[in-house]
């Protein structure tokens, strides 16, 4: 069983337990950060919440930032879904694109499969 960090303890967790790679971050005073997204390929959810979740860290008022480094399938698959559960996360990109942009690519192509519009979806 895992036990969260205590308030003043940095923590790094690193996940790759299927398709991709994921940081969850604690920097202290049940302050989070997840960076990119992997899913575990035994229950198809994202790693990151399920570790938040084993450690009773509730992610929708404890994770600050969502962080996408870069647009490969591998390090987004999920993080749809994990900034959902993060209600009160800050999501952070490259800023290839500008706001209205980016709102503009993601509308036109997020209801498209990952095959014709890879990781639009996840944005969507």
């Amino acid at each position: 069983m895992h036990t969260a960090p205590a308030s003043a303890e940095i923590e790094v967790s690193l996940f790759g337990p299927g398709y991709g790679e994921s940081v969850v971050l604690h920097l202290g005073a049940n302050a989070w950060f997840i960076v990119d997204s992997c899913i575990d390929p035994t229950t198809g959810d994202p790693a990151p919440l399920t570790y938040l979740h084993q450690i009773q860290i509730d992610p929708a008022t404890s994770v600050q930032q969502v962080i996408a480094t870069h647009w490969h399938d591998d390090h987004i698959r999920g993080l749809g879904r994990i900034f959902d559960a993060c209600a009160s996360a800050e999501f952070v990109c490259s800023a290839a694109l500008r706001d209205a942009e980016f709102r503009t690519l993601v509308m036109a192509y997020g209801q498209r499969a990952m095959m014709t519009s890879p990781g639009v979806q996840e944005f969507y």
